[in-house]
């Protein structure tokens, strides 16, 4: 399995996020044994198909929880979860904080968007760093759960100090 045919799934992928995929209508699609398939996919990206599906779907969530002021219960029907319970544990999972805390450290912090990338950036290539980028932000928020940082005597919470290693990072 070569890189375009890694990015032609991961491109379908993407094309139909919000539908119910299964590795079996994904193999049947490209015409490989699902073994095969999740076995190079893995090879190629480090990732299995059902963590990159579900990373996907997670980072679209954090943009439309940014975005919007749907209801959880929305934001997870919209991005092909089938339950809240299942999105907040997901969420949860990949990015260290439950959804509604996400939301709120976004609007209170202002934290950047996670769609990055231009039209000369490779599908593939982006999508591989949107996810670093979600990898490194739980990396940092976990890192920090009972991390305190003292300012003219006061004490800040692990959110400002992850929202000030942002700007000093950006800096």
């Amino acid at each position: 399995m070569n890189e375009e045919l890694v990015k032609d799934i991961c491109l379908y992928i993407d094309d139909n996020i919000n539908e119910n995929l299964t590795i079996d209508e994904i193999a049947l699609e490209f015409h490989f044994n699902k073994f095969h398939l999740m076995r190079k996919f893995k090879e190629n990206t480090g990732l299995t198909i059902n963590q990159y599906i579900n990373n996907r779907k997670i980072q679209n969530s954090m943009n439309e929880l940014t975005s919007t002021d749907d209801s959880m219960l929305k934001v997870a029907l919209n991005n092909g979860f089938n339950s809240l319970e299942y999105f907040s544990e997901q969420f949860t999972k990949i990015v260290g904080l439950s959804p509604s805390k996400f939301r709120n450290f976004s609007l209170v912090h202002a934290f950047p968007s996670f769609d990055q990338g231009g039209e000369d950036m490779d599908k593939l290539e982006q999508i591989q760093a949107d996810l670093a980028e979600l990898k490194e932000l739980k990396e940092m928020i976990n890192g920090m759960q009972n991390q305190t940082i003292t300012e003219n005597n006061k004490v800040k919470e692990p959110a400002k100090v992850l929202v000030k290693k942002i700007s000093q990072k950006a800096a």
